[in-house]
């Protein structure tokens, strides 16, 4: 039985018919919420590249970007703030970008990484996990 149909003056009068609707209103509300995640979850999140900035904001939607890594830099040219997408714990300064037994790989190594952007803490226009 839809709400338009239900006799409020026989529940109690105005009142009692407000809260009903405030209940059935955040009832409608939460479960909106539910499908919307389940969208997110089945849908978008598994689009997304790893170590990009949509999946971190895919994450942080979620509610599950806690595991990500805190640093952040500055693009000179936009003044764009960049978050590092790859997991916390991932810093390491002597591991460096491309490097290997092999000459260049293109990863980057344990620095900083979103998307194409590379850098470590001591960058001029990075902030490092600690000033976060």
């Amino acid at each position: 039985m839809g709400i338009a149909h239900r006799d409020w003056a026989r529940r109690g009068g105005r009142s009692a018919g407000a809260a009903e609707l405030a209940v059935h209103i955040a009832e409608v509300r939460q479960s909106d919420l539910v499908r919307l995640e389940a969208l997110v979850r089945g849908t978008v999140l598994p689009r997304t590249h790893p170590n990009t900035t949509a999946r971190r904001r895919v994450l942080e939607a979620l509610g599950e970007a806690g595991g990500l890594c805190t640093a952040r830099t500055v693009e000179m040219s936009s003044g764009d703030v960049i978050l590092c997408t790859r997991k916390a714990g991932h810093y390491d300064p002597d591991d460096l970008p491309g490097s290997s037994a092999g000459g260049r790989t293109g990863r980057p190594g344990g620095w900083h990484l979103a998307g194409g952007a590379i850098w470590s803490d001591i960058g001029a226009a990075g902030y490092p996990h600690t000033a976060v």
